[in-house]
């Protein structure tokens, strides 16, 4: 089997990993969805967070801006509820070489609390790649990848660095599955040697 052909098997497994994992993910949102509606609530699926003046927040050390889960509003109350999948689907370790030759070693996580963490032998990564890679996907994709939701990455954390290991926090939203292919080819551009998608830590 030839490198090209290999990429494509990664690829194929790729997919079969991670779909039931958004998919769990975007059933808990849907269900979150119902409740509310059932319960006489207005709902906006993934709306930008904006500040007091109305504008979309952009934040921290790239600029980004981000996504609520929900908006739900009843009774004269609005509420940004977060919506956490309950389980977490467990697979043998997968890895998935970019024909740099970088490659994401990626095992269990929920598709709404991943941990990337890259490792790095420069001081100062080139950036641009991932920011331009959330910044394509935190756009709204609306009914194109699943009813009622926008399709969309929802936040990427600042990076934390421990000593040659950069870590980010994704929250992957409703985002295609093809955000992770993407994210690979991004942090290939970033100069990165390796990297890896986990679970991520609970948020203090």
């Amino acid at each position: 089997m030839n490198r090209q052909d290999a990429m494509t098997v990664a690829d194929r497994r790729l997919d079969d990993v991670l779909a039931p994992i958004r998919d769990l993910h975007l059933a808990d949102m849907l269900e979150r969805i119902a409740r509310a509606l059932d319960a006489g609530a207005t709902v906006r699926p993934e709306p930008w967070r904006r500040g007091p003046d109305g504008r979309i927040l952009r934040e921290g050390f790239l600029n980004l801006p981000s996504r609520h889960d929900l908006e739900i509003a009843k009774d004269g109350r609005v509420l940004h509820p977060r919506v956490d999948s309950r389980l977490e689907i467990g697979f043998d370790a997968i890895e998935t070489p970019d024909s740099s030759g970088f490659a994401l070693a990626i095992h269990p996580f929920q598709w709404q609390a991943a941990e990337l963490v890259i490792e790095t032998r420069q001081r100062m990564p080139n950036w641009a790649p991932l920011r331009l890679w959330f910044l394509e996907f935190v756009q709204s994709n609306y009914g194109e990848e699943a009813p009622d939701l926008h399709g969309a990455l929802h936040a990427l954390g600042d990076p934390r660095r421990v000593g040659n290991r950069i870590f980010f926090r994704i929250d992957f939203g409703s985002a295609p599955l093809r955000a992770v292919p993407a994210l690979i080819e991004a942090l290939a551009q970033t100069g990165a040697a390796n990297g890896r998608l986990q679970a991520a830590p609970p948020e203090s």
